[in-house]
């Protein structure tokens, strides 16, 4: 087995994913470029998809956004304001390998943490970007009405 070779096998066991994360995605919101472009890398480095969610489309169903079929986008295009927060909407994660993805963020330098985030979940592939972010929210910060 020659050197080029020996590269070869070297280079295909390291593109190899883990198929733990087979079929999973991340909808990212308001993550920085910098902090993102560290977070896109340790992604697919599992074989994590990243997209990347614009403010126009935070009127599009959640199921429609994580290309679930059945679930259509809608003509609707959000001209609000957008909102701040770090958050994060995760398909197809097993609970090991959600486990195994926050260690390898937290273990990661440069990652940023979402300071919102769910699952995709039959419940809410209906609702918007918009409203899952309130109702996270709601439940990170409860009102003192609500206490």
């Amino acid at each position: 087995m020659g050197l080029f070779d020996k590269w070869k096998e070297k280079m295909n066991e390291a593109t190899k994913k883990d198929p733990m994360y087979q079929g999973t995605m991340v909808l990212l919101y308001n993550l920085p470029k910098e902090k993102g472009l560290q977070f896109e890398v340790m992604c697919e480095s599992l074989g994590v998809q990243v997209v990347y969610v614009d403010k126009a489309d935070y009127l599009q169903p959640l199921g429609a956004l994580a290309e679930i079929s059945g679930i259509e986008r809608t003509d609707d295009v959000y001209e609000g304001e957008g909102f701040s927060e770090i958050m994060a909407v995760m398909k197809n994660f097993t609970g090991i390998a959600m486990v195994n993805f926050k260690d390898k963020m937290r273990r990661t330098n440069g990652v940023a943490t979402f300071q919102l985030e769910t699952t995709l979940h039959d419940k809410n592939i209906n609702l918007n970007s918009i409203q899952i972010r309130d109702m996270l929210y709601a439940k990170k910060f409860p009102s003192k009405e609500e206490e």
